[in-house]
């Protein structure tokens, strides 16, 4: 089994599948840990550590005291994905629909009848 645990971004890693897993559990000096199926390391947290002060890989044959994260691990189920949104069908009139035949003949009417009615507006005006 090859496992990489990521303390701080609360991942875990099972032959390259990434999941979730809250590893706040772990010792707060742990930064990560990888395992290559019979053996593996420990990486420290260092930051801000001094040469005095730096902390080396912890070299490991044992997985045992990380069972309750890779357990973690097999049990994890994702969440459902979120439910889709309701759309609501368009309300009569919200939509515009295209004019009708005899919709589009009253509205020619309707337009003739008003250049009609300006021609004639006009004409009075020059007549006064």
């Amino acid at each position: 089994m090859r496992l990489t645990i990521v303390r701080y971004d609360n991942m875990v890693s099972i032959n390259g599948e990434p999941k979730p897993i809250d590893c706040s559990g772990l010792n707060t000096d742990i930064s990560a840990v990888q395992w290559y199926g019979d053996h593996g390391h420990i990486e420290f947290v260092n930051d801000g550590a001094d040469a005095y002060h730096f902390r080396l890989n912890e070299e490991i044959t044992d997985i045992s005291r990380f069972q309750p994260v890779i357990d973690a691990w097999y049990a994890y189920v994702p969440p459902p994905p979120p439910e889709p949104p309701v759309i609501e069908p368009p309300k009569t009139g919200d939509v515009p629909t295209p004019p009708t035949e005899a919709a589009l003949r009253v509205m020619q009417q309707n337009e003739a009848a008003r250049q009609e009615r300006e021609a004639l507006q006009a004409q009075q005006k020059v007549t006064r």
